[in-house]
């Protein structure tokens, strides 16, 4: 129960048949290791390898390999500490299957995942490159790609994709003394996306502006949308403003033919006007039986 010490959520591994072969000295040394693992949550052991090299300036892993049954996790590359920290590897994933962890997620995909970067004692520098991603996952066909920079206080994300069957999300833009973000969510399906979802969404979300300052426009719609038992027939949700204390924000919710748990409202709706520091939300709804409203000063 060391790990779960730790942190609660890491789970516990049992590792046996550990053979370790070391060879060289401080100046020059490299060893393997192989070893057997075994959760208690899996029903299979799974294969530890591993083959290492290094010297004063740094240390580089020739192979990793951690398999289990036919899902298998292989990296290599380097980590150097001198003269300065810098870093490169590679991560290869395949036949993966997060059923082994989270039950109600089954999966057979691969992926690749390329990194390296440096950090000079004022700056880091980092680049993470995901050339491709495909497979299944909960039986929908999965595909995504992408990439993400960091230079210091900017960030760059050229572009990440990642599609369930039809439904897709993507992120672009940059962070660095402005803004410049953009999110768009499209589902016809969200069970593509979520265990036990329904229903259709479409959503896009815009920063852009100073960084100190940045505006936010934000449009939602959905129909349909239920998870389990709770379900809302429409939803309608639309942001524009200036997120800072003193910027102007208005927000309207939109909503019809909402059952979330034992109650039923036939419409709600929300609207939000002013800024963070002083602002007013005004907010109604209908059920079967009774309409209540309110505004509040904020």
């Amino acid at each position: 129960a060391v790990l779960a010490e730790i942190h609660p959520n890491w789970p516990e591994q049992r590792f046996t048949d550990v053979v370790v072969n070391g060879r060289g000295t401080l100046d020059a040394y490299g060893f393997a290791v192989r070893s057997a693992a075994r959760m208690p949550t899996l029903k299979q052991t799974s294969a530890l390898a591993a083959e290492l090299d290094g010297d004063f300036n740094g240390i580089r892993v020739q192979t990793l390999e951690l398999a289990h049954g036919a899902s298998s996790l292989t990296a290599k590359g380097r980590l150097t500490w001198n003269p300065g920290l810098s870093w490169e590897a590679e991560v290869r994933g395949a036949h993966i299957d997060p059923s082994l962890l989270f039950a109600d997620w089954p999966g057979d995909f691969s992926c690749t995942l390329n990194t390296e970067g440096s950090f000079d004692g004022n700056d880091v520098r980092a680049s993470f490159h995901l050339p491709q991603l495909q497979g299944t996952l909960r039986r929908f066909p999965l595909s995504g790609k992408g990439e993400a920079h960091l230079l210091g206080r900017q960030v760059r994300i050229p572009m990440f994709a990642l599609t369930s069957a039809g439904s897709g999300v993507k992120i672009q833009g940059e962070i660095d003394d402005a803004v410049n973000l953009a999110l768009k969510l499209q589902s016809g399906n969200l069970a593509e996306l979520w265990p036990n979802a329904r229903g259709k969404v479409d959503l896009n979300a815009k920063i852009t502006g100073p960084t100190a300052k940045p505006e936010v426009a934000l449009k939602l719609t959905g129909a349909g949308i239920g998870l389990g038992a709770d379900r809302i027939e429409a939803v309608d949700l639309e942001t524009k403003g200036t997120v800072t204390a003193e910027g102007s924000l208005a927000a309207t919710l939109k909503t019809e033919n909402a059952q979330l748990g034992s109650i039923h409202l036939i419409q709600a709706n929300a609207q939000l006007k002013g800024s963070l520091k002083d602002h007013t939300l005004v907010a109604e709804a209908r059920t079967p039986e009774y309409s209540t409203g309110f505004t509040a000063q904020g």
